[in-house]
């Protein structure tokens, strides 16, 4: 039995395991994740984060909302590098 992981670091990255892409739908704008499981890849088919009720089942209205930022974050920290990059280059 493989045991769990230990990185050595306070971040870990996964590139491909997740996509994701700005919606609009029901009149909601929102990040719709997808996990791009594969059963031969020793990294996780599932990201636990769902808001679940009482009666244990997922509170739809909630979606991944506690982890939500920590999916984008390594692309928000690269766009806001682009963005300052772009505003001092103007300056």
């Amino acid at each position: 039995m493989k045991g769990k992981p230990n990185p050595a670091t306070p971040f870990v990255s996964m590139p491909g395991l997740l996509t994701g892409q700005c919606v609009s739908k029901n009149g909601f704008n929102y990040l719709e994740a997808h996990v791009n499981a594969d059963p031969a890849d020793p990294r996780a088919d599932d990201i636990p984060g769902d808001v679940r009720g009482a009666n244990g089942q997922v509170s739809a209205d909630w979606g991944l909302h506690l982890i939500d930022a920590n999916i984008a974050m390594g692309n928000l920290v690269d766009v806001v590098g682009a963005e300052a990059k772009a505003y001092l280059a103007r300056k």
